[in-house]
């Protein structure tokens, strides 16, 4: 049983690791500036204030 709980721990361990990676780079490949697709789901024109201060709010 420990062989077992062992063996599945460390299988766990790559795993991780590879959806990390994947998850990273789906993020940092994705097309268009997050601010601007935050702001137009206001169905607002966003202005470059505005686009400054959702950038700022979002830590971008």
């Amino acid at each position: 049983m420990l062989r077992y709980v062992l063996r599945r721990f460390l299988l766990l361990i790559p795993m991780v690791l590879a959806a990390s990676v994947i998850i990273f780079l789906m993020l940092r490949l994705g097309t268009g500036d997050p601010a601007l697709d935050y702001l137009r789901l206001s169905n607002l024109p966003p202005t470059p204030e505005m686009l400054a201060s959702t950038r700022t709010m979002l830590g971008l």
